[in-house]
C-alpha cells in the first residue's frame, strides 16, 4: 500500500517479476480517503483479518477491507472531533501488535498531544486508553511522534516480550532519534494493554475470517467518498438488537428469546405482529451514526426461512420492550398515529425465500434528527400468507447497514459570549489580549489601545478604561463597560476596542449600550463600528436599530453615531442593536470618545457591549 504526498488516494500494489532481474509494482486497486484534508500519513495492515487502517492526519482513522477485491468504503475507527475525545491532529503513524486467536491492538501516535491511542483489534476497534512514552534510564521521552512500529516476539536479552520503537520527533540535543519501549514495561504502566508474546509469525500469517456473515447485496458501484456503518447482534461488538412477536392466539406469551419472528395476519387463529428496533445507532463513538453526517441509503436485511404476502414497517411512537405480549400492549400494534404512525414507513413486495432488503432511509434520517424518538419498527402484515425470518437470536441476524457521507456544510451551531457567566467579579478590568474559549476550538480575543491628542484621558472612575460591570446598562445586565475621563473634548482621545474570532461566525447579533448625552451637555457619546474594517453603515446586510435618544451622527470628523437625550440603566432608548444575518465577521471593532458637542470636561462617561450571540460552522 502507497499513499499520494498531495492526495487522498491510496494505491494497493502487486509486486510482480519484471523479467530483468528485478521487481515492478503495478496498481491492483485504489482507495479514496474521505475528508476536507485528505493525505493519509501512517498506514498498517492487519495480515491475518485482512483490514487496512489509515490515519488521515487531521480527521482520525478509517480502516477498508485490504483485500484486492473487497470493499472500497471505509468505516471510521477514532476521530479528532468527537469520537474517543483522545485524539489531537496530527494523527501519524499506526502499528498493530497481534495476540492469540485475532486479539490484539492496534496502536496510533496522536501527535498533537504527544500520546499513543490504543484500541482493542477485534471488533469495532474500541479505544481502550492512551499512555506517553516518559524520561526514563537516563533518556529523554517522545514528542511530536510520526512513526511507530511493534511486535510481540522475543527479541533476546533486552526485550524478551517485544518491543515498540517511537520516532521522537523533539530529542533533547535539537535531533530526532528513535526510543525503544520494552513492552514489559508498557505492560506494568497501564492496565489496558496485555502482552501475549510469540502468537504471530511475521513470516508467515495466516488468516482469520473477519465477518462470518458478509453483506448478501453488497453494491457493486459504491461511491469512494461515503462512509458504511453495520449494526448487526454480536458483530464488531454491537449488542443493541431489540425484537419480539406479539401473538393474538398467545395472548401472554413472551416471545423474547425465540430464534425466528413470525408476521402473519391468521397464524393459528390469530394475527401476528412483529417489532424490531437498533439501539445506540447514534451518537459521536466510532461505530455510530453522527448528528451531522448526510444520510445516503439506509437498508434493513432479513434472512427470510418463510415466504409470504407482503409486509410493512410503521414508525413506533411508544417504547416497548422484547419481554411484551400481545396483552400487555393492548391487543398487539395499532398503526393509529398515536402508538404507532399511521402510514407505513417501508412496504415490501411478496417476500420470497432468502435475504430480504428494506429501504429504510427514511426512518433512520427521521431518527436522526431526533435520536430519542428510536423505538424502532412495528412489522404489520398484509396477508393471511405469512413470513417469518430470523431473529436477533437466530442464526443469520437481522442487519441493518447505513451508508452516509460527512456534511461539507453541517447546520451551524448556535452560541454565545456571555459576560456574566464568565466569572468576572464586578469592576474586573478586562486586560488587552483576553481569551475567551468555545466548543469546536472557536475563541474570541479581546483587545483594546487608548489613542490619545493630548490633555488628559484617563479610566472612568480612574480605575480601568475596559472592564466588567455586573450591574445594568440599557436594560442589560453584566456588560463589558468602555469608560473614560477627558478634560477635553477631543473626539480624537478615544477607546480602540476589538473582539477577534479565530474563524468566521454569522448570524452574530449584540447591542451597544446606553449611547447617549448629559442633560446639561457635560459629555456626548460618540461611536464608531466596523466590522472586519469596513464601517457598519457602509456594509449591505446588516439590520441597525437605534433607541429614540441615539442618532446618525451629523459630524464631519465621524462616521457613526451619538447621543442626543440622556437613558437610565433600565431605558434601552441608548442602545444601537446590530443584527449582521448571514455576514461572516472575523472582527468587531468600537471606537468609542466624546463628540465635540459636549460644552464642559465630559467626566465619567461610559458605554456597554452587550452578550454576543453568534453561529459558527463545526469543524
Amino acid at each position: 500500500m502507497a499513499t499520494q504526498l498531495n492526495g487522498n488516494q491510496i494505491a494497493q500494489l502487486e509486486l510482480v517479476d519484471n523479467g530483468a532481474g528485478g521487481v515492478d509494482a503495478k496498481v491492483v486497486r485504489t482507495l479514496n480517503v474521505p475528508g476536507p484534508e485528505t493525505t493519509a500519513e501512517g498506514l498498517v495492515i492487519d495480515r491475518e483479518r485482512g483490514v487496512l487502517y489509515a490515519a488521515q492526519e487531521d480527521f482520525g482513522i478509517f480502516k477498508f477491507s485490504a483485500e484486492v477485491d473487497g470493499s472500497t468504503t471505509p468505516t471510521i475507527v477514532d476521530r479528532v472531533n468527537g469520537g474517543s475525545g483522545q485524539l489531537q491532529d496530527d494523527i501519524e503513524g499506526l502499528t498493530m501488535y497481534y495476540g492469540r486467536d485475532g486479539k490484539g491492538y492496534l496502536l496510533a501516535s496522536s501527535q498533537g498531544n504527544s500520546t499513543y491511542a490504543v484500541y482493542d483489534r477485534e471488533g469495532n476497534n474500541d479505544y481502550l486508553g492512551s499512555f506517553v512514552i516518559g524520561d526514563g534510564n537516563g533518556i529523554d521521552g517522545t514528542q511530536n511522534t510520526d512513526g511507530i512500529d511493534i511486535i510481540g516476539s522475543n527479541l533476546g536479552e533486552l526485550f524478551p516480550e517485544g518491543v515498540l520503537v517511537a520516532q521522537d520527533g523533539s530529542n533533547d540535543n535539537g535531533t530526532t532519534n528513535l526510543k525503544f519501549v520494552d513492552l514489559r514495561d508498557l505492560e506494568n504502566s497501564v492496565d489496558f494493554f496485555k502482552l501475549d508474546t510469540n502468537q504471530f509469525d511475521p513470516r508467515n500469517p495466516q488468516p482469520i475470517a473477519t465477518d462470518p456473515n458478509p453483506d448478501p447485496n453488497p453494491d457493486p458501484n459504491p461511491d469512494p467518498n461515503n462512509l458504511q456503518v453495520t449494526f448487526e447482534q454480536g458483530v464488531n461488538g454491537y449488542t443493541g438488537t431489540i425484537d419480539t412477536m406479539l401473538q393474538e392466539a398467545s395472548p401472554d406469551i413472551n416471545n423474547s428469546d425465540v430464534v425466528s419472528l413470525n408476521v402473519d395476519t391468521s397464524d393459528r387463529g390469530g394475527a401476528v405482529h412483529g417489532l424490531l428496533r437498533f439501539e445506540n445507532i447514534f451518537g459521536n463513538q466510532a461505530g455510530q451514526i453522527g448528528s451531522n453526517v448526510e444520510i445516503v441509503s439506509a437498508q434493513l436485511e432479513l434472512d427470510v426461512d418463510n415466504p409470504g404476502d407482503s409486509i410493512e414497517f410503521y414508525l413506533m411512537f411508544q417504547d416497548w420492550s422484547d419481554t411484551d405480549t400481545w396483552n400487555s400492549l393492548g391487543n398487539g400494534i395499532q398503526a393509529d398515529g398515536i402508538e404507532a404512525a399511521s402510514t407505513a414507513d417501508a412496504v415490501t413486495a411478496s417476500v420470497s425465500t432468502g435475504y430480504l432488503s428494506v429501504d429504510v432511509t427514511e426512518s433512520i434520517k427521521a431518527w436522526q434528527s431526533d435520536p430519542s424518538s428510536n423505538f424502532g419498527w412495528a412489522i404489520l402484515p398484509t396477508g393471511a400468507n405469512g413470513v417469518d425470518f430470523d431473529s436477533a437470536e437466530g442464526a443469520t441476524k437481522p442487519r441493518l447497514v447505513v451508508e452516509y457521507k460527512e456534511n461539507s456544510n453541517p447546520e451551524p451551531q448556535k452560541t454565545e459570549l456571555t459576560w456574566e457567566a464568565q466569572g468576572f467579579v464586578d469592576e474586573a478590568a478586562i486586560a488587552p489580549g483576553t481569551v475567551f474559549n468555545f466548543d469546536g476550538n472557536l475563541t474570541a480575543t479581546v483587545n483594546w489601545e487608548i489613542i490619545t491628542n493630548g490633555g488628559s484621558f484617563v479610566p472612568h472612575g480612574g480605575e480601568n478604561f475596559v472592564s466588567y460591570d455586573d450591574d445594568q446598562s440599557g436594560n442589560h445586565q453584566g456588560y463589558l463597560s468602555l469608560g473614560f475621563n477627558n478634560s477635553d473634548n477631543d473626539p480624537d482621545d478615544l477607546i480602540q476596542l476589538s473582539i477577534d474570532f479565530n474563524q468566521a461566525v454569522t448570524g452574530l447579533n449584540f447591542q451597544v449600550l446606553d449611547v447617549d448625552q448629559s442633560p446639561n451637555n457635560s459629555f456626548d457619546d460618540g461611536v464608531e463600528i466596523y466590522a472586519d474594517g469596513i464601517n457598519i453603515k457602509e456594509l449591505s446586510g446588516v439590520e441597525i436599530l437605534t433607541g429614540e435618544n441615539v442618532f446618525g451622527d451629523n459630524e464631519t470628523y465621524m462616521n457613526g453615531f451619538e447621543g442626543r437625550g440622556s437613558a437610565n440603566s433600565t431605558s434601552e432608548s441608548g442602545n444601537i442593536s446590530l443584527n449582521f444575518g448571514s455576514t461572516e465577521v472575523s472582527q468587531i471593532e468600537i471606537k468609542y470618545f466624546s463628540t465635540d458637542d459636549a460644552l464642559s470636561d465630559p467626566g465619567n462617561q461610559k458605554i456597554g457591549i452587550s452578550d454576543l450571540h453568534f453561529q459558527v460552522q463545526p469543524t
